[in-house]
């Protein structure tokens, strides 16, 4: 496991849009959804990683091949296979933060809650759903993408709009 620690980190889930040939994982993904969601992790200066349906945990200057895999696709039994793989690869690569920010949909966090949860003092899911306790005021200001929007324009001083669709 990895000692460092860090006062937040994001987890990013993959879409279905990517480039035609390899690149890195950051570049890879080009639907607006995700080129939101990483600006979302980027403007908070903080480490972020990709979660990806066909490779698990991904370092945003990972480079790896187009795929067609999707946690939409799979059922349960495999969902929760997909989890455990990538709680490894977390044991083995993820610092330690106070807060993680989870800006997945819900297949790509249902099993892995549990653990972010063991490894952060809060965990936010900025898209909605509660994450703990401690952040539910936290996701009852920001349910949506449109709540993430805002945040940014406040940071960065631009507006963002999400389009609706991407995230698993």
């Amino acid at each position: 496991m990895s000692r460092e620690r860090v006062p937040r980190l994001c987890l990013v889930s993959c879409v279905a849009r990517k480039r035609a040939r390899p690149a890195s994982a950051r570049e890879l993904y080009v639907s607006d959804w995700f080129k939101k969601a990483r600006a979302y992790a980027e403007t908070r200066g903080a480490p972020w990683f990709i979660l990806s349906a066909e490779h698990g945990l991904v370092r945003p200057d990972e480079e790896i091949a187009p795929y067609e895999k999707t946690l939409k696709a799979m059922g349960a039994t495999e969902r929760r296979r997909w989890a455990e793989k990538v709680i490894g690869q977390m044991e083995r690569s993820l610092p330690g933060a106070e807060t993680i920010a989870v800006l997945t949909g819900k297949p790509y966090r249902e099993h892995l809650m549990g653990y972010l949860r063991s490894r952060a003092g809060r965990v936010e899911t900025p898209l909605g759903g509660h994450a703990d306790r401690r952040a539910a005021p936290l996701a009852g200001r920001i349910r949506s993408l449109r709540g993430i929007e805002h945040r940014l324009s406040r940071r960065r001083g631009t507006v963002i709009a999400f389009n609706r669709g991407d995230p698993g």
